[in-house]
């Protein structure tokens, strides 16, 4: 299958893209499991899917090279979930530069103090958004685990952006990304989105290791 070429998932499942060997998972109704190899990670959600592109890019300007892949899940929702370069800037260590957010450590951060950092040094995001929430969440296998929701007036109503944003400890030079678009706002429950993060997979370079999903 090409890069950028977008297919529809027959049954919600796709030969060589979608877990189907955890015995688990197929006694639990409408989660889709979908394997990046080049991105080194898997994950599942609890909807389906209508067309999936794979992603896999080099930016211009330094933003890096971006492996992943874009979701289409029903009319005006999509889903990327990406693995993108995390450089530390020059003159800084890449240690410092992933347990910091605005040079604030993130150790023992609360949601609201993560509200404060931002509000701190990015007022103009309160500006551009009528609703901003962020906050922390924590995984033993992650460095950080942020994650953001913002409401943007639009000429046709509200629309949401929610960010989960991952480093994995064991892939330090790298971030994870799942990002959720959408025009409804009630449609998606703020508890549904954040447990994403759980089933959230790095797998790293070896694709041949079992099926790890953490179901509830």
């Amino acid at each position: 299958m090409k890069k950028g070429i977008p297919f529809y998932i027959e049954d919600h499942y796709s030969k060589n893209s979608l877990i189907k060997s955890n015995k688990e998972a197929e006694n639990i109704p409408h989660y889709t499991y979908i394997n990046s190899r080049e991105g080194h990670f898997r994950f599942a959600i609890p909807w389906a899917i209508q067309t999936m592109v794979w992603i896999d890019t080099t930016e211009l300007k330094g933003k890096g090279h971006t492996v992943g892949v874009l979701l289409h899940l029903d009319k005006d929702v999509n889903m990327t979930v990406t693995r993108i370069d995390n450089v530390a800037p020059k003159g800084e260590s890449q240690e410092q530069w992933n347990t910091t957010w605005y040079d604030t450590p993130i150790q023992g951060m609360t949601d609201a103090d993560y509200m404060e950092v931002l509000r701190r040094n990015s007022p103009e995001v309160f500006k551009e958004f009528t609703v901003v929430e962020v906050g922390a969440l924590s995984r033993d296998d992650m460095t950080m685990a942020r994650w953001e929701r913002f409401e943007q007036p639009t000429p046709d109503g509200p629309y949401v952006t929610f960010t989960l944003d991952m480093i994995m400890k064991a892939d330090p030079t790298h971030r994870y990304l799942m990002e959720l678009e959408y025009d409804d706002i009630h449609r998606y429950d703020l508890q549904t989105l954040l447990h994403l993060l759980d089933n959230f997979v790095y797998t790293g370079a070896d694709e041949s290791r079992g099926a790890s999903v953490s179901l509830s």
